[in-house]
């Protein structure tokens, strides 16, 4: 549809997606280049997923849980030591972070109590048998969990890395011709820019995912079995556009903030799965207390998000008003809010 309306043809549209522009030997080099890292972030997620799953398999779902949104802390670092982001210990920037990992803390640490007492009530079970529970082990578990969390925050920075080796591309490409874009035009090709990169993902993982489907098969690790029912194809339907559409949402929101902020509103994601787990069992909350933390943790992850964007629009005005228009001092994000 956008190809149509704008007029381009699907080959020009992959031509700038790569950083095109360049002819001859220097445009290949800008394809193997982007095609390469867009398999390295679709190993990368694979990677993250299937540690995840890993964890899982030894910890309950609240630990899980607890440990993985440490994400919100390796993403700043790695926005901090590769994206070159600033960072100041006395800022809005740091106070929203704060309040949203308090936010968080009260999300997950009432059901991770709540898990803790089911497990010691279980071992007071005369029933209990110690057996069951031999091939679990919590520290194997939280330490693949915590390696999904970091890959996970990789996953996010890439993004940014991404887009930025192809803007320089463009930049290099374009600096002898004009452009006339405006600038919905060119938030419109960003988003439009995105969307191809996760569908390019997609087809890098049907290409290249399968080895790793044979090499959990041959190892054990995960015996692949053909659905054998129609309800699981369909369950595995729709979990394919389930994830894709988390896939793509997460990856909008990079382009349209940052993976900072991306990774400080991905916790929200557990009081609503909350409710829909209560709906999906037809039963009362267990625990009224529990609920109105998590909803005052979510309201508090919105506050922290509210404060970071604040200080960006603090950021832009104060430089505009000092009248310094130097590209160099602008990031990214305040790039794209002043123009």
């Amino acid at each position: 549809i956008y190809l149509r309306v704008q007029k381009i043809s699907l080959g020009k549209f992959v031509h700038k997606w790569v950083g095109g522009g360049a002819t001859g030997p220097s445009s290949s080099h800008s394809v193997v280049k982007v095609l390469g890292r867009t398999c390295a972030m679709v190993y990368l997620l694979l990677t993250a997923n299937i540690s995840w799953i890993i964890g899982l398999d030894h910890i309950s779902v609240a630990t899980s849980n607890a440990v993985y949104q440490l994400q919100l802390v390796a993403t700043v670092a790695l926005s901090v030591w590769i994206l070159k982001h600033p960072f100041r210990w006395f800022s809005l920037q740091t106070l929203g972070i704060a309040t949203s990992m308090f936010g968080v803390a009260l999300i997950v640490v009432p059901p991770l109590l709540v898990d803790d007492d089911d497990d010691e009530n279980e071992k007071n079970n005369d029933e209990y048998d110690p057996s069951t529970s031999e091939s679990r082990r919590p520290i194997f578990g939280i330490v693949m969990t915590l390696a999904s969390s970091i890959l996970w925050a990789f996953y996010q920075i890439a993004w940014d890395l991404l887009a930025l080796m192809k803007q320089a591309d463009n930049n290099n490409n374009d600096s002898s011709t004009t452009s006339s874009s405006t600038p919905a035009t060119t938030r419109l090709e960003g988003l439009m820019d995105t969307l191809f990169t996760v569908a390019m993902m997609g087809l890098c993982n049907f290409l290249i995912g399968w080895p790793v489907v044979v090499w959990m098969h041959m190892t054990k690790l995960e015996i692949f079995e053909w659905p054998s029912s129609q309800q699981q194809w369909m369950l595995l339907m729709w979990n394919g556009w389930i994830e894709f559409a988390f896939d793509a949402c997460c990856a909008i929101a990079i382009y349209a903030t940052s993976p900072v902020l991306t990774a400080m509103t991905c916790p929200l994601v557990i009081p609503i799965s909350f409710l829909w787990d209560q709906w999906w069992a037809d039963e009362e909350l267990q625990n009224s207390d529990d609920g109105l933390l998590g909803w005052l943790g979510a309201a508090l992850v919105l506050v922290g998000v509210v404060l970071v964007e604040k200080k960006q629009d603090t950021t832009v005005k104060s430089v505009c008003n000092g009248a310094i228009f130097d590209d160099d001092t602008f990031d990214e994000d305040e790039d794209d809010f002043l123009f």
